[in-house]
């Protein structure tokens, strides 16, 4: 019975798609083996070698992300209107259908750093939208701050190693606050 739908944001999981997996951190003086990494420019779509648990959490970060680029493509057909969020430099964005999505006319990608809206670390952003007004809002291709918080994993009390950008995982509320 809800009325139709006018506008749809989407941000599908991007854990598996980042390109800070397969590099190693340290704590203190302590070198650490990071998540390896399970794609690279030639294989955005997932290396052809993964196994098990590896190669079923690609396969449905992939499906979760074709759903959503196909989602976005329906409500451009419509002339209904979209966002879609994903880490900047994310293998998203080479995705063939991804492409193929932010090359239609209208479609522009806003891309910002969550410290301009509030948050503590220079965490890059992108926005594929067919809207002028949340391109407006939200692209801030610049970063006019000087300090940010590090992105240095740590260990927790139970001796767990946190990664900082899970900490930040929540839209920053500006941001919010400016899409809305």
């Amino acid at each position: 019975d809800d009325s139709p739908v006018e506008v749809e944001h989407h941000a599908p999981d991007c854990k598996t798609m980042s390109r800070a997996r397969g590099r190693p951190f340290w704590i203190g003086n302590q070198r650490y083996d990071g998540p390896p990494a399970l794609r690279d420019e030639r294989h955005v779509m997932g290396f052809p070698n993964l196994r098990g648990e590896k190669a079923v959490r690609v396969r449905q970060g992939n499906k979760m992300a074709l759903k959503s680029v196909a989602r976005c493509a329906e409500l451009d057909d419509a002339g209904k209107l979209f966002s879609l969020e994903h880490p900047w430099r994310s293998f998203l964005w080479y995705m063939r259908q991804t492409v193929e999505l932010a090359s239609r006319p209208g479609v522009v990608m806003a891309v910002y750093s969550s410290c301009c809206f509030g948050g503590s670390r220079q965490k890059w952003t992108a926005v594929l939208t067919n809207s002028p007004a949340i391109y407006e809002a939200l692209h801030r291709p610049d970063c006019p701050h000087g300090m940010h918080a590090d992105y240095q994993p740590y260990f927790d009390s139970e001796g767990w190693v946190i990664y900082p950008t899970e900490e930040e995982a929540e839209y920053p509320p500006g941001m919010v606050e400016a899409y809305a």
